[in-house]
């Protein structure tokens, strides 16, 4: 058994590679063989903070559990928000094979999902991004929007302004492209035809007034009945998809939310992102409608971008060996 740490992970999966297993992982999911129980969260009531914990098998993967907490206000003092490991087990005798990092895996597969969904539901053609939020998830969606569309403009907003000044400056670096930022999230939306909203928001901080026509948007923050990103105008005018439709009516705010008061109901919901993969539903059918993808991360996702770490780490001989089998 091997262990690989955020550096292992990162030099070992670059995005596009992540975006294809993304693929493959949503392939998978409508086989229909995937095993997954909803997730289990502890919601600390001490302080603002998260435990969960994601079993997961996948015939062709094996099986595998993230175990992980999220603490919002790691960043403050300069730690990850995202603590965990991910326990890969091999197919055949189900032996433990890894024990991975879980915050770059959940940094890549996040953003690379993104990527997916946004290649199969945004307008072709060069792209206006608009970021709002300014974590390390901002950076991940730069870099996996950018392997699927080619980027004029990234403009980004974030409710710490010194935050999106260091992410402006990155982004220039990475991308080459202008990068503006923006004083508010409605200046941030102004023209983009893809939006990334990667924000711990409680309250909803984009208006449907704000979003242009044929706009892409992926949801991704938010991950609780009561938070939302999305005001209902902008969920109830658009064609929506997500992960998981089992999921989403339940951990969504900017679905239950608008459920609750009634504007929208379950069949709102075009379709899972794993209809999409395998063509069974279309995607975009105008070009001037608005899609959303929301996206609250599957544990399939976790076991196939760790199968992919972990067999590039045998190939490449990287990682440290904690345990012989």
């Amino acid at each position: 058994m091997i262990y690989l740490n955020r550096n292992d992970v990162i030099s070992l999966l670059d995005m596009p590679a992540c975006i294809e297993s993304m693929r493959s992982a949503f392939e998978a999911v409508a086989s229909g063989e995937v095993q997954s129980p909803q997730r289990t969260v502890i919601r600390m009531e001490d302080r603002p903070g998260f435990f969960g914990s994601m079993p997961i098998y996948a015939p062709g993967y094996g099986s595998a559990a993230k175990v992980m907490t999220i603490y919002p206000g790691n960043r403050d003092v300069g730690l990850e928000s995202h603590q965990g490991f991910i326990t890969l087990f091999e197919v055949e005798h189900g032996a433990p094979v890894a024990l991975i990092e879980a915050g770059s895996i959940t940094e890549l597969r996040t953003a690379a999902v993104s990527g997916l969904a946004t290649d199969l539901l945004g307008n072709p053609g060069e792209s206006v991004l608009c970021i709002l939020g300014s974590g390390v998830q901002a950076r991940s969606h730069v870099k996996a929007i950018k392997c699927v569309r080619d980027l004029s403009r990234i403009q980004v907003w974030s409710r710490t302004p010194a935050h999106a000044d260091d992410f402006g400056e990155w982004a220039r670096e990475e991308t080459g492209q202008s990068v503006v930022v923006c004083e508010t999230a409605e200046d941030a939306l102004k023209q983009a035809n893809i939006v990334c909203t990667v924000t711990s928001a409680k309250e909803p901080i984009v208006a449907r007034g704000w979003v242009a026509e044929g706009c892409h948007l992926n949801v991704v923050g938010s991950f609780k009945p009561n938070a939302r990103e999305l005001d209902t105008e902008t969920i109830a005018s658009s064609r929506l998809f997500v992960d998981s439709r089992e999921s989403a009516l339940n951990e969504s705010g900017d679905i239950v939310i608008p459920k609750e008061e009634g504007t929208i109901d379950d069949a709102h919901i075009v379709a899972e992102l794993c209809d999409l993969v395998t063509g069974q539903v279309s995607g975009r059918d105008l070009k001037e409608e608005v899609t959303v993808f929301k996206s609250l991360g599957l544990a399939v996702e976790d076991l196939v971008a760790a199968k992919a770490v972990y067999d590039r780490a045998v190939g490449a001989g990287v990682g440290t060996v904690i345990s012989e089998r």
